[in-house]
């Protein structure tokens, strides 16, 4: 089968799938790691962890039709091991800060891979092609949410507490994205900075 496939979409296939697999390791540990300091930046978290393993399902697929299984990319932990220093929990608002521009700085160069992807020559005008480019606008939809969360974070270092009627709500944060991304209306909230309406 491979040799009726350009190996260039092989590799981009591949890559895909360890990428999304990366996020799903990372989002994980960065979920634990967010616990002892904000529960909804925990449960955003999972909410990415779900999507990329939604993301991961449909490559998996494709793979099944673009690539033998025993070229099949190797799980995460198969690919790396854990140290002694990954084990520890954000507790300041700066430290958030910190992770999150990390993630989002994953997440960016994800988009601008899938974003590639899409404009082989070998995938337009196919599934893959259509997946690949979907791909690269999740990716920005969740820079996007990631970026307010750390603005909320910001908030938190400096004001050291949020106010718990004006907090940001995490949910319609992620289902306002998602209205955009089926092509809805941007629907308005709150500022995620409590005192921004007063």
């Amino acid at each position: 089968m491979l040799s009726k496939r350009p190996m260039q979409v092989h590799e981009s296939l591949t890559r895909a799938i360890e990428l999304e697999d990366d996020h799903i390791y990372l989002l994980r540990r960065w979920s634990l790691r967010f616990r002892p300091f904000d529960p909804q930046v925990v449960y955003m978290l999972g909410q990415l962890v779900r999507e990329s393993e939604g993301h991961r399902g449909h490559l998996l697929y494709h793979a099944s039709r673009y690539l033998d299984w025993h070229h099949r990319p190797k799980s995460r932990a198969d690919r790396v091991e854990a140290t002694d220093s990954d084990h520890f929990f954000i507790v300041s608002g700066q430290a958030a800060e910190e992770a999150l521009e990390s993630i989002c700085c994953q997440f960016d160069d994800a988009k601008r891979f899938y974003r590639s992807c899409g404009t082989l020559d070998e995938v337009k005008g196919t599934s893959l092609g259509s997946l690949f480019q979907n791909l690269s606008g999740f990716k920005e939809i969740q820079i996007q949410i990631l970026k307010e969360v750390r603005e909320r974070c910001r908030y938190r270092a400096l004001h050291k507490f949020l106010q718990a009627d004006t907090t940001v709500s995490l949910q319609r944060l992620i289902n306002t994205r998602r209205s955009w991304q089926r092509g809805g209306q941007p629907v308005p909230h709150r500022s995620a900075h409590p005192g921004a309406a007063r």
